[in-house]
């Protein structure tokens, strides 16, 4: 998987040379202390093998943040990221999975019609879910800087309509 790919500096011409090497274990990994951030990694590893038309790079190992020149944004200004962790859905969430999460500062309005249309409306269950992920908060209750993104911290949640939150985001699992 793009950043997780362990051969990169040998299959993929970045510029400058040579590509980052991911671990390989089959996880794109937030990274931990000594790790390679490979949920920066990937968008290096997109763009360097054509997959992407914006050039991504990471400077670094030692590269621990999302900036605009190693990741993209959303139409909002919050930073896109894919990763296997378990930071989407309620708070009790401990599975982790691949995911895909839409970065924060989204209206809650708009994760709302996405998850209707696309899923199941609900943002504790199905492939779409709410996401902690980037200054969300402890719990999905919690919100953004102002106001909720949903209404409960279970299962059974519902997107907080009401609250106008303008700092939410979602995750796509998957698999």
């Amino acid at each position: 998987m793009p950043g997780d790919y362990a051969y990169a500096s040998a299959n993929i011409a970045c510029d400058p040379a040579p590509c980052l090497n991911g671990n390989g274990n089959g996880r794109v990994e937030p990274g931990t202390p000594g790790a390679i951030h490979e949920e920066i990694l990937v968008w290096q590893h997109l763009s360097a093998a054509g997959y992407l038309q914006v050039g991504y790079r990471m400077s670094g190992s030692g590269e621990t943040s999302a900036t605009t020149q190693n990741t993209p944004r959303n139409v909002f200004g919050g930073y896109l990221q894919i990763a296997y962790d378990s930071n989407w859905g309620y708070s009790g969430n401990t599975t982790p999975r691949h995911n895909i999460k839409t970065g924060n500062q989204v209206p809650v309005g708009v994760l709302s019609e996405v998850d209707r249309k696309i899923d199941d409306g609900k943002p504790g269950t199905g492939r779409f879910q709410f996401s902690r992920y980037a200054g969300f908060g402890a719990t999905p209750s919690a919100g953004g800087a102002a106001g909720a993104c949903t209404n409960a911290d279970t299962p059974g949640a519902a997107w907080a309509i009401k609250a106008d939150s303008t700092n939410c985001g979602a995750a796509t699992l998957l698999y």
